[in-house]
């Protein structure tokens, strides 16, 4: 008899960061890809302008204890062409079984549309060697912006991720 082995859970914590210092940088200008060799990957559908920002904060782990005191820099960046993953409706998460049918569950008298986890939107690099972490997101504009308010505010701020580990 052959056991199948059981697929592990998704572990899932929340890292808090105190920001000591954040740097931003804006652009504006014509699609890279009009002028390059790269014409096989140029979408028709993205816009001939691109307008991006880039946030970048850095502080320091508060919680969870394992990793109080490491160092985290975190890039958001926005861009006015958001890539196509981010870009996905919830119907777009719809499961399916493997004839392509969407499956259904059905609870009381009804039946429901079973959905699959959306990817993460980022990955935390741990620099090797260091207490130290890396995170690069891909955010719409507007939270380039809205975080560059709350900053300017003076107060403290404080930054949360969401970390899921999978297949661990």
């Amino acid at each position: 008899m052959v056991r199948k082995r059981k697929s592990k859970q998704p572990e899932y914590s929340l890292i808090n960061i105190v920001i000591d210092n954040y740097d931003v940088v804006t652009h504006a200008g014509i699609n890279l890809f009009l002028n390059s060799n790269l014409r096989d990957m140029v979408n028709e559908d993205d816009p001939a302008y691109t307008f991006e920002s880039s946030l970048l904060l850095q502080g320091t782990c508060i919680e969870p204890k394992d990793r109080e005191g490491h160092w985290f820099e975190v890039t958001l960046y926005g861009s006015s062409n958001p890539p196509r993953h981010l870009r996905h409706k919830i119907k777009h998460m719809h499961k399916h079984d493997e004839d392509g049918n969407p499956i259904y569950k059905k609870y009381r008298k009804g039946s429901y549309p079973v959905y699959q986890e959306p990817s993460g939107l980022c990955i935390l690099d741990k620099v090797r060697g260091e207490n130290s972490w890396r995170i690069w997101l891909q955010v719409a504009p507007q939270m380039v912006t809205d975080s560059l308010l709350l900053l300017s505010s003076g107060k403290q701020a404080y930054l949360s991720v969401q970390e899921m580990k999978e297949n661990r």
